[in-house]
Parts: structure tokens; C-alpha cells; sequence
């Protein structure tokens, strides 16, 4: 039995979001959220010209089905390398073999801070913090959506 709650607030300019869950025996909890976020706004294009920093050293490879292959896929010297600010489109437009696999990026990056990624629009100047003290963030630019594309980081 696990009892699950979240709780959302806002500060100033800020949306947090906890989540809290206690089970009676030991078991797997791995909340999450799809929240997607264009920070041109909405209606305004794509995502491919929003810069992208990820604190992340590795990734969890996937195949065409998006399960992980039970690697981790150092980022350096690879599109998946967003230790540093960068293009979203560059990485998607690559010929990078499990990025064409899913027609985009939809894999979990291995973070290691508290501050997981960043992105920025340089368009409307908006920035978004994403922070968690768990060890990794889904990334991933709607692939297999056909309403746009959108930032999903969870």
C-alpha cells in the first residue's frame, strides 16, 4: 500500500512541485510529471532554437522501442553532451544512431547535481531552472506528437 500525495505551490516566478510517498513494506516509487514547456510560448514554433544545458555525464540508451538496452552511454563527444549550453535542433538533427532510432531525443540522463537542467529561449528571454533531488531527467522533444513540439523534462 502507498499513500501519494503532491503539493504545488508558487513563489514569485516560481511552480513547485513535491511529492510525497510512504509505503508499508519496501518498494519502487518513481513519481513523475509530463509537464511540456515551449519557453518561445505557445503556438510560436519549435523548440530546436532553445538552448539546453543538462548536468549529466551520461545517458540510458534506448532501442526502437524506447526501452533501455541496461548501458549508460557516456555524453562526451555525442549530441546527448548538453553539459553546456547548446542548440536543442543540433542534437535532433544529428545522425547519432539511438537519437534517429526514436526520430528525436526521448532518454534519461544520468544528472549529477540537484540542478538538473536549465533551458533558454533566446526569443522571449525566458529561463527555466528544473531541480530534484533525484539522480535523473527524462528529456524529451515530442517526437510522436503531431500538436508541435514542446520541451518535456521530467
Amino acid at each position: 500500500n502507498l499513500e501519494f500525495s503532491v503539493e504545488f505551490s508558487l513563489d514569485k516566478n516560481s511552480l513547485l512541485m513535491r511529492y510525497f510517498g510512504t509505503a508499508d513494506q519496501d518498494t519502487y516509487f518513481c513519481p513523475t510529471n509530463h509537464t511540456y514547456f515551449n519557453l518561445n510560448g505557445q503556438g510560436k514554433g519549435n523548440i530546436y532554437d532553445t538552448y539546453l544545458k543538462i548536468n549529466a555525464d551520461y545517458i540510458t540508451p534506448v532501442d526502437e522501442n524506447l526501452i533501455t538496452i541496461g548501458q549508460l552511454l557516456a555524453v562526451e563527444n555525442t549530441p546527448f553532451d548538453f553539459r553546456d549550453y547548446k542548440l536543442i535542433g543540433d542534437a535532433v538533427n544529428s545522425n547519432h544512431e539511438s537519437i534517429a532510432s526514436v526520430s528525436g531525443i526521448d532518454h534519461n540522463f544520468c544528472t549529477k547535481s540537484s540542478h538538473l537542467a536549465s533551458g533558454y529561449s533566446p526569443n522571449t528571454k525566458i529561463k527555466l531552472d528544473i531541480y530534484s533531488d533525484y539522480p535523473a531527467v527524462q528529456f524529451y522533444t515530442s517526437n510522436m506528437l503531431n500538436s508541435g513540439f514542446k520541451i518535456f523534462i521530467g
